[in-house]
C-alpha cells in the first residue's frame, strides 16, 4: 500500500469526521487513527498492521486480537478508542516522560548506589538515563527535565478510642495524597449453570 492511499482516506474522512481508517489490499490491513488540530491541519498515527499470510500462521492470536477490533461490537462498545487510549499511553514520549520522574530517578539512583564506590547525585543519574535512550525516543518525548513532586500537607484525624468520650486531634501530616475512600460498585454475579 502506498503512502497516496491513506492521503486520499484520511481526507475523506476528515471531511466526515471520522477519527479511524482502516486501508487493505485483501492481504495486508493497516488501521490508522487521524487527529487534526487548527494549525498542524490532519495527521494519521499508524494503530496496527497485519498480514493475513504471515500472521495466520505465526501469531492467529494477535491475528485476531487486531482483527476483531474492528467488530461493531467493539466500535459500540468503545474497546477500538480503548485500545487507541492504552497504544498511546506506551508510545516513547509519554515512558521517557515517565522514566524522568524524580520517583523513578530516586529508585535508579538508589540501585546504582548500592553497587557504587561513591553516592550519586540526582543529575548524574539524570544525565546517566537520558544518555541510554534513543534520539528518537527523545525527539519524541520533546524537552525533558527532572521533574519533583511537592508533599502536600493534609491534616489527619486522631481518635483516642481509649477515652470514655472520643477525642478529636488534628495534626498535620506530609503526604502525597489524601487518604482514600472506599469505592462501592454495585455488581451482578451470575454463576454458571444457574438460572
Amino acid at each position: 500500500m502506498v503512502d497516496r492511499n491513506i492521503e486520499q482516506a484520511e481526507n475523506y474522512a476528515s471531511k466526515a469526521g471520522i477519527r479511524w481508517v482502516a486501508l487493505t489490499n485483501g492481504i495486508e490491513w493497516r488501521l490508522y487513527h487521524l487527529s487534526w488540530a487548527e494549525n498542524e491541519g490532519i495527521t494519521h498515527d499508524l494503530a496496527w498492521q497485519a498480514n493475513l499470510i504471515e500472521e495466520i500462521e505465526t501469531d492467529i492470536a494477535g491475528l485476531w486480537e487486531k482483527l476483531s477490533l474492528l467488530s461493531h461490537c467493539s466500535v459500540e462498545e468503545g474497546l477500538l478508542d480503548e485500545f487507541w487510549e492504552h497504544k498511546k499511553a506506551l508510545r516513547p514520549g509519554p515512558v521517557v516522560k515517565a522514566l524522568f520522574s524524580e520517583t523513578v530517578l530516586t529508585a535508579v539512583r538508589r540501585e546504582l548506589n548500592r553497587k557504587a564506590p561513591a553516592r550519586l547525585d540526582m543529575e548524574d543519574v539524570f544525565s546517566a538515563v537520558r544518555d541510554v535512550l534513543s534520539k528518537e525516543a527523545l525527539l519524541e518525548a520533546g524537552e525533558i527535565s527532572m521533574t519533583r513532586r511537592r508533599k502536600k500537607k493534609r491534616k489527619v484525624n486522631k481518635v483516642d478510642v481509649a477515652a470514655p468520650q472520643a477525642e478529636t486531634q488534628q495534626d498535620e501530616v506530609e503526604g502525597n495524597d489524601a487518604p482514600m475512600q472506599p469505592c462501592l460498585e454495585a455488581k451482578t454475579v451470575v454463576e454458571p449453570g444457574a438460572g
